[in-house]
């Protein structure tokens, strides 16, 4: 026989939380996951028993408009931090539980860059294992497992103890800081290996004190220019996954944001390079054409990948959104929105996979000012192969 939610909660829930809060000594953190008909009166019930840990915290899952201690996105990554303590949930394959026929796994190299991006942006990673009925932890897991702690082994520093990066966007991978004895190290997870050895820091405006490769030591030079910082590199990277470069900083850290803004004439510019790509967890990945500001979207032929950029408005209003892509053959339907609201756009085809044309692709308005989210995403799962260099949101009033 079917319970009502009050029995189990009384009958089930509390007892078993009551027995971890009291017999297993110090707990740190309560992760709730409570089902979405919980009642305010049953989250206090069970709330009430945190008392028996005065210095446990909470997650945001028990009651759902509580926020708890910290938020729990899941099976993705916010294209920047959030302003309160956060922690990604995510699973290696597919699935929370264990199923044997879910093969879909994250490679390894997805998982160690998910781990850095998340810490660049001031996150925790909490990644799941599944285990079988007998209790054992499936290869797949063990092998992913062992694979992150040989990489951590020797990049630890760059993780541990590290706070979010000073940097915007970084177009070669991502950047965590560290404060130690008064100077402050920048940590350069470099996932893309520049072909002319020369690695640009945009922003930073300080001086290096030193510079070198985090795993072997090897002294790096580098030049302080008008945009920035030029690290000059080694022909090969260190690390096919992600290579760290360690920058120690002289005196006060400066950095100049190059997060795009809104130009004289109302409009905005929009790099896919300075975008957020989301790419599923498996599956074909899209991708970059190149390490450069002009670069564009390759490999796009996932329904599931969404693009985000983040970008700064002082004048609001009515925008003409504009891209410049390529689109073979086929219809591309895709919603755009701006902090979550949304126009339906259709794209229609420019005429050949590499014939990039300026697309107008509708209108939105916003009457907010501040930095904002652009996101741009299939709207279903047919989709064409698409590349894509840039979007412009061109005012109208």
């Amino acid at each position: 026989e079917r319970q009502t939610m009050e029995e189990y909660i009384h009958e089930k829930a509390i007892p078993q939380v009551t027995e971890i809060l009291s017999n297993y000594g110090d707990i740190a953190i309560m992760w709730w996951d409570t089902p979405v008909g919980m009642t305010e009166s049953l989250a206090e019930e069970l709330h009430k028993l945190l008392e028996l840990q005065p210095e446990i915290i909470e997650n945001n899952r028990l009651y759902r408009p509580w926020k708890g201690d910290f938020s729990t996105p899941e099976q993705y990554i916010p294209p920047t931090g959030l302003d309160y303590d956060w922690e990604v949930c995510m699973t290696m394959n597919t699935s929370w539980g264990y199923k044997y026929y879910d093969d879909q796994w994250k490679s390894t190299e997805t998982l160690i860059r998910y781990l850095v991006d998340i810490t660049s942006k001031g996150g925790n990673f909490l990644l799941n294992v599944g285990p079988t009925a007998l209790g054992e932890i499936p290869q797949p897991s063990i092998d992913r497992l062992k694979e992150i702690g040989k990489w951590m082994d020797i990049n630890g520093e760059s993780v541990y103890g590290t706070t979010a990066s000073p940097f915007f966007k970084l177009i070669w991978g991502v950047c965590t800081k560290k404060v130690q004895d008064k100077e402050t190290i920048l940590y350069l997870h470099v996932f893309n290996w520049p072909e002319n050895q020369v690695l640009e820091v945009p922003g930073l405006m300080s001086k290096v004190s030193s510079a070198e490769i985090l795993t072997s030591g090897e002294k790096l030079k580098t030049k302080n220019t008008e945009s920035g910082v030029s690290i000059h590199l080694p022909s090969g990277a260190p690390d096919a996954i992600n290579s760290v470069i360690k920058l120690k900083i002289k005196d006060e850290l400066s950095v100049i944001s190059n997060m795009p803004r809104q130009s004289e004439d109302g409009s905005v510019f929009l790099p896919v390079s300075m975008s957020d790509i989301n790419n599923p967890g498996y599956g074909e990945q899209a991708f970059l054409s190149d390490q450069s500001y002009d670069s564009y979207l390759t490999n796009w032929v996932d329904s599931r990948t969404r693009l985000q950029w983040m970008f700064h408005i002082d004048n609001p209003g009515t925008f003409e959104i504009i891209a410049e892509l390529a689109l073979n053959e086929g219809q591309n339907s895709c919603i755009v929105s701006i902090d979550g609201l949304e126009t339906d756009i259709i794209i229609e085809p420019t005429g050949s996979p590499d014939d990039f044309k300026q697309v107008r692709l509708g209108e939105i308005s916003y009457e907010k000012t501040g930095e904002l989210i652009f996101t741009l995403r299939p709207a279903g799962e047919i989709w064409n192969p698409m590349k894509l260099k840039t979007i412009i949101l061109q005012k109208i009033n």
